[in-house]
């Protein structure tokens, strides 16, 4: 007689209970699936735009590293192409769509690692041991969705953790910047570099001065002046990208953005974007378990905490989340890519919170308390919809064409480190009381500390603005 205790029914009393946030997550996304695509208005149209460039024009820079490190095996075309059909997939498909899908720089240097590897010390082809790799990432994603991964490894995850990651964000634009103008010292002439470092100040300023134009009453009418707040960075980025063919700035020496010229794979060798994953050895078969294995553990991590931060309280999301469905829809994006020679795209960090804010709005709620009184109260909330994932990752895929991608090889690289820098302010709006807490430590007579925020070059004046925020933060809430 066979045994009634089996592995499933064994672990069905533990915390793992394999396919238990699978069902859940699939529930939600039933849920919320319509009313994801019923709410579209003029700031989604914005946020899509602003993704639009935020996710595309840092995925060129990586493709740019790409393309000098593998061989000119991934370049512009991959990644454009990766994070177009990458994207398209999450905004149909995912329970959290406010998740930015991207290539990650992480991620290219890695692939860098195993290009040389592959080529230098193994002597295989690196396309079909890296599409082996990704499809042993794909079930090993599998895996951690089936066993409910996200509860025993994102519990330690609180508000602290994310308003850091802000601030690592912040820093991490900074620094892209900063990058940037080094590679136009070292390329350009003087007068060329000079120019590099007005564009990419201007290319902030601006931005930063039209994102305050709500504040400009009685200047214009109020639709202009929402226009040209949410509009903000993509009319800066096309004013300094016109300028420099103008006048005499048009005989300046530049560094523009690498592009490909045509849709079809960067490498000479490769006529198909489909790669012939099967021809490779056995023995290499399960060895890219190992590299699998490191993909999946970066991108779990990434993608996790990615979703956490574009949820956060202060966005007041109220619509269910999804993290086991999305950890197997990585892994079904990250095999596809694998199979068509792509580099994987997988949560952006910095950009997450940035998709969020750009979708911020304030509305009036009635609160009870215990008296029984109604007090109406702002509170701040974000459209949670699919249509500015969707519009900006089909607008991305779209620029895969030639036409549209040559126009995007006359962005300056200088443009590029501008945005960077207005990203960077952005996002570097950081709690006061994680400062103070920071700063001070922990103590356990720590009273609830005031909730305000600090946010530093909130306006090209280089003003210190502490608006109220939600107050939820507490000592006894501190991470030790």
């Amino acid at each position: 007689m066979p045994s009634k205790y089996t592995i499933i029914s064994t672990l069905k009393g533990t915390p793992l209970r394999p396919f238990r946030l699978l069902r859940q997550d699939a529930l939600n996304l039933r849920r919320r699936y319509v009313s994801d695509w019923t709410t579209f208005n003029q700031l989604v149209f914005a946020s899509a735009v602003y993704v639009f460039f935020t996710n595309l024009l840092p995925g060129i820079t990586f493709a740019s590293d790409l393309d000098a490190l593998t061989g000119v095996t991934w370049s512009t075309i991959e990644v454009v192409l990766s994070t177009g059909i990458c994207g398209i997939i999450f905004s149909l498909f995912s329970v959290q769509p406010l998740t930015v899908i991207g290539v990650t720089g992480p991620f290219s240097v890695l692939a860098e690692n195993i290009y040389a590897l592959c080529t230098w010390s193994f002597n295989i082809p690196f396309l079909p041991f890296m599409a082996w790799s990704l499809i042993h990432a794909a079930w090993l994603h599998y895996l951690l969705a089936i066993f409910n991964a996200h509860d025993w490894t994102m519990r330690y995850v609180t508000t602290f953790s994310t308003e850091i990651f802000s601030l690592l964000n912040s820093v991490i634009y900074f620094h892209k910047a900063v990058q940037e103008l080094e590679r136009a010292h070292n390329s350009l002439s003087f007068a060329g570099f000079l120019y590099a470092i007005i564009g990419s100040v201007g290319t902030m300023l601006v931005a930063i001065f039209l994102s305050t134009a709500d504040k400009w009453r009685p200047l214009f009418h109020r639709y202009v002046r929402l226009g040209l707040k949410e509009y903000a960075a993509a009319i800066s980025i096309i004013i300094f990208i016109a300028i420099p063919h103008i006048g005499e700035l048009a005989n300046l020496d530049s560094m523009t953005l690498h592009v490909s010229t045509s849709f079809k794979p960067t490498s000479p060798t490769r006529e198909t974007f489909f790669v012939e994953f099967w021809k490779l050895p056995v023995m290499w078969i399960f060895g890219a378990i190992i590299p699998g294995l490191v993909i999946t553990l970066l991108f779990f991590f990434d993608h996790e905490v990615s979703s956490i931060i574009c949820t956060i309280d202060r966005y007041g999301t109220r619509k269910p989340a999804g993290f086991a469905w999305d950890i197997a829809l990585l892994g079904t994006t990250t095999a596809i890519c694998g199979i068509l020679g792509l580099p994987p795209a997988n949560g952006l960090l910095p950009q997450a919170p940035l998709h969020s804010e750009s979708l911020m709005y304030t509305e009036g709620e009635l609160f009870h308390d215990r008296e029984k009184k109604v007090e109406e109260r702002k509170v701040t909330r974000v459209y949670e919809q699919r249509w500015s994932s969707f519009l900006h990752a089909g607008g991305i895929l779209l620029f895969v064409s030639p036409p549209f991608i040559k126009v995007l090889g006359l962005t300056p690289t200088s443009v590029l480190a501008g945005l960077f820098l207005f990203m960077g302010e952005q996002s570097l709006s950081i709690k006061y009381e994680i400062i103070s807490l920071y700063i001070s430590g922990y103590s356990g007579g720590l009273q609830k500390l005031q909730s305000n925020s600090l946010s530093v070059f909130r306006s090209p004046y280089a003003t210190v603005r502490t608006p109220c925020s939600s107050d939820h933060f507490t000592a006894a809430q501190a991470p030790v």
